[in-house]
């Protein structure tokens, strides 16, 4: 009775993994997420007019890399870049 417990646990939490990757729950792009340089940003009091996309791993697409890291000051998230290009 113990072995068949254990056994249907480590089905379910087999089951719950397999899911969680099947959705996405990991970088978009299956790569590594970098950190963005954000020293920049803490130091400008605006972000420029510049139109290169990145993607963050919360999912959302930014302007540019200053646009998320004015995000990630304001929210206190730890918002890393997936891709350089739309989410």
């Amino acid at each position: 009775a113990g072995i068949t417990m254990t056994v249907r646990i480590l089905g379910a939490l087999t089951a719950v993994f397999l899911l969680l990757a099947q959705c996405g729950a990991g970088p978009l792009d299956g790569g590594v997420p970098r950190v963005p340089a954000c020293e920049h940003a803490a130091l400008v009091p605006m972000c420029p007019l510049l139109y290169r996309p990145v993607c963050g791993t919360d999912g959302h697409t930014y302007s540019n890399e200053c646009v998320l890291c004015v995000r990630r000051r304001i929210t206190r998230q730890d918002i890393q870049i997936v891709k350089d290009e739309i989410c």
